[in-house]
């Protein structure tokens, strides 16, 4: 990964050159921490101009020292809010698959009592896919990114930029030559034989280097190749290893190192009888010469090969003096598939060590090689990683999670393990702040570990997962597993108080077991006309909130109302947060015209008394 410009001012348009396999998936993820002043109890943070360049993607902000959190923009015109409250001062949010586009966002809310400043950290996440030269070109304006450093990774690369002030003078340019992919072939070989030496220079430095490269065998100047190289710039040496006397050797140039051994002329060995070698030769080289076992020839080069049986054989063994390594390093070397059909033909314990090995080396390519051999044959891949710590086996699963499309082997092989190790992992993500890659793998798993792990969390811990997890993957969650509110509106009505004011009454619930405080808001035809706050509903309880309303007109209206609104409390159920009414609204009748009429009446009545009894 190559980040330019190496030290940016803000404001600049930074491009990240990922070099991969061609057309490969690669996660991108942009990390950094700002702090916010708190003015009368609120913290506000306006972000202009915010690109979302690519697809599939997310965005994860930590606020730290609030109460709780508020993101808006708009798309397509429409007014969006996304809300979280805190707890302990303490809540994540986070929005997937943001579409395409340039957006302006307004981030706010109410801070701790107390708190003179909040700090937010801010995690951007992208996959993308590499041409077919293996190249892809990521851009990202820093306009919005604090000053000061910001985190750039790419798969299992990852790179630290200071973000200077715009105007600031940047860093001096330096000029570094460093050696990539030295190679000596064969490390084996006999005496007259030819030995071919590779090295890839490459200039790391921000300016041209010209100068002279030296090569040493076992500490005495062999040869020197003369290499100008402008930034960035690479280059590959390559020449013969003649007149060398039988042993071992060693090849410096610069900083980097290879051992290889000299031995006199000497016909096939069977792999037993190399394993017997391999007790007394140094472990970096037990890969090396196990590759030169059974030569088979191809196209403009010798391949080395065993047979499978002879492989564990001798995999199995070296596994017991303690040479994992080399031979994992070899795994991780061959084909994916043919690596991961030896990692599940070896015992268990075997094939557990080589995994810690393999992890140490390239948490990637582990990765990678464990979700082929998952596909080839899980129930042994759960075997191995039974007999791994959970560190470990929580970092592995990371990595594979991580894979493009490969959170279902995840799920699949936690499905395989005891409910124990399964909450560990969980436990570790959540501990660790990976509650992305934890809602895609539950997103993947069956409903009985999905209601496993819920079942199994603390409060805490599931306020900070739940929001990760699709609406469809919530949905199957047992509700009585959620230690949640869930508020409800049970009954709305109208009466009339006076000519032309009415009572409205509105019957809450909170059928969850979590108590919370909550707006509750009348609506008129689907116009806010009046909020009241409720400080607190426990669960189970029922609560009754009254509204006084006076029409403007006659005629008819629906009267609505809504509890949280703002969707500022996470609930079971945020589906049942509305009751309606409808009511009719007349002319009051005149009591004059009442009056009037009663007299009229009582004069009759006078009348036809008079009349009969006079």
């Amino acid at each position: 990964m190559e980040v330019t410009p190496a030290s940016p001012s803000q404001g600049d348009v930074v491009t990240i050159r990922i070099a991969a396999q061609p057309e490969e998936e690669v996660a991108i993820i942009i990390s950094f921490s700002k702090t916010l002043s708190v003015v009368d109890g609120k913290y506000e943070w306006i972000l202009e101009d915010v690109q979302v360049p690519s697809t599939p993607n997310r965005v994860s902000v930590r606020a730290e020292s609030v109460a709780n959190v508020h993101i808006s923009t708009k798309i397509i015109f429409l007014p969006i809010t996304k809300s979280a409250t805190a707890t302990d001062g303490v809540v994540t949010i986070s929005q997937g698959n943001v579409p395409i586009g340039t957006y302006d966002l307004r981030l706010h809310g109410y801070a701790l009592p107390n708190a003179t400043a909040v700090t937010l950290n801010v995690t951007a996440s992208a996959t993308v896919k590499t041409d077919s030269e293996g190249i892809y070109d990521y851009s990202y304006n820093t306009s919005n990114i604090p000053l000061g450093t910001f985190r750039v990774e790419a798969g299992s690369v990852k790179k630290t930029v200071n973000l200077n002030e715009k105007g600031s003078s940047p860093p001096p340019a330096h000029a570094e030559l460093a050696i990539r992919d030295l190679s000596v072939y064969p490390p084996v070989s006999s005496v007259g034989s030819e030995i071919r030496v590779t090295a890839m220079v490459i200039n790391t430095g921000e300016r041209l280097e010209d100068r002279m490269i030296g090569f040493s065998i076992d500490r005495e100047p062999y040869t020197e190749e003369q290499v100008s190289l402008e930034s960035g710039e690479s280059r590959y040496l390559d020449f013969s290893l003649t007149g060398l006397e039988e042993g071992w050797h060693v090849l410096t140039v610069m900083d980097s190192s290879r051992s290889f051994v000299v031995v006199p002329a000497q016909t096939e060995d069977t792999a037993s009888r190399v394993f017997e070698q391999l007790k007394g030769v140094p472990s970096e080289l037990v890969a090396d010469i196990l590759d030169s076992v059974s030569p088979k020839a191809t196209s403009n080069e010798t391949a080395r090969e065993l047979g499978l049986s002879e492989a564990i054989e001798v995999i199995e063994s070296a596994v017991e003096l303690g040479l994992t390594r080399p031979f994992s390093t070899l795994l991780l070397n061959m084909e994916k598939d043919e690596g991961a059909t030896l990692l599940i033909s070896v015992e268990p314990r075997g094939g557990s060590a080589l995994l810690k090995s393999m992890y140490e080396t390239d948490p990637q390519s582990c990765a990678a090689l464990v979700e082929a051999a998952t596909s080839l044959e899980s129930t042994v891949v759960v075997e191995i990683l039974d007999l791994v710590e959970t560190d470990l086996l929580s970092q592995v699963l990371l990595e594979i999670a991580r894979l493009p499309s490969t959170p279902s082997t995840v799920a699949r092989l936690l499905e395989g393990m005891s409910p124990e190790r399964v909450m560990a992992v969980a436990r570790s993500w959540i501990d660790d702040g990976h509650l992305r890659e934890l809602g895609l793998v539950l997103d993947e798993a069956p409903e009985e570990m999905l209601n496993t792990v819920t079942g199994n969390l603390e409060k805490e811990d599931q306020l900070l997962m739940l929001p990760h997890l699709l609406p469809e993957t919530f949905a199957q969650i047992d509700p009585g597993l959620l230690t949640l509110p869930d508020l409800t509106v049970i009954d709305v009505s109208v009466d009339r108080s006076d000519a032309m004011k009415y009572l409205i009454t509105v019957d809450i619930r909170n059928t969850g077991v979590e108590p919370t405080c909550v707006d509750v808001t009348l609506t008129v035809d689907g116009s806010r006309a009046d909020t009241f706050t409720v400080d607190e509903i426990r669960g189970e309880e029922e609560l009754t909130v009254e509204f006084h309303w006076e029409p403007d007109a006659v005629g008819g209206y629906r009267i609505g109302a809504v509890v949280d609104g703002d969707n500022d409390v996470f609930e079971i159920n945020e589906n049942d947060n509305t009751g309606y009414t409808d009511v009719v609204v007349e002319n009051p009748r005149s009591w004059t015209g009442i009056y009037l009429a009663l007299g009229a009446l009582v004069l009759v009545v006078a009348a036809v008394a008079y009349r009969k009894y006079r």
